[in-house]
């Protein structure tokens, strides 16, 4: 005859418990972890940061040389927000890359009556996951911005960031 006290069974209750169990680590587990991150974060976006960045503009006529100047604010015309102040312009030559017919090679040329115009900026920005946020706008390198000065309306790429303190 068999005993069948030798193989003990898990029944409905045992399994409950352990579930239970797991649930509650996993929980905490998830509490612990993201209350950590999210102290992180909150301290990186208490903490403002001075910027200087330059936003470039590849090819802009002649006629424009001289309405963007220094102490300009400058604001974003598709959220309206400001953008920061023009510390420097720098006016240079506007060039492109064609194929010369004759040699079958590529050249790069000057784009006749244009300039390529790098514009730098200084804002207080606040660190939110690693990136630069100046109220709802990214200041990455690559990043577009639309944008506005008395005198001037134009887009450009962020091209350069110097973080000054």
């Amino acid at each position: 005859m068999k005993n069948n006290n030798e193989n003990p069974r898990f029944n409905m209750l045992d399994i409950i418990i352990a579930m239970v169990f797991f649930a509650a680590v996993t929980i905490l587990s998830i509490f612990l972890v993201f209350n950590h991150y999210s102290s992180d974060k909150n301290s990186q976006l208490k903490k403002s940061t001075e910027i200087d960045y330059v936003v470039t503009m590849e090819i802009v006529n002649n006629a424009f040389y001289g309405c963007i100047k220094e102490g300009d604010e400058v604001i974003d015309t598709i959220k309206n927000a400001d953008l920061g102040t023009v510390v420097d312009v720098k006016y240079s030559d506007s060039t492109f890359t064609a194929l010369n017919q004759q040699t079958g090679k590529l050249e790069t040329l000057l784009y006749p009556d244009h300039s390529k115009v790098d514009i730098t900026l200084r804002a207080k920005v606040k660190l939110k996951e690693g990136v630069y946020m100046l109220g709802e706008n990214q200041i990455t390198v690559g990043s577009k911005f639309n944008f506005r000065v008395p005198n001037f309306v134009g887009e450009g790429f962020c091209t350069r960031i110097n973080v000054l303190n």
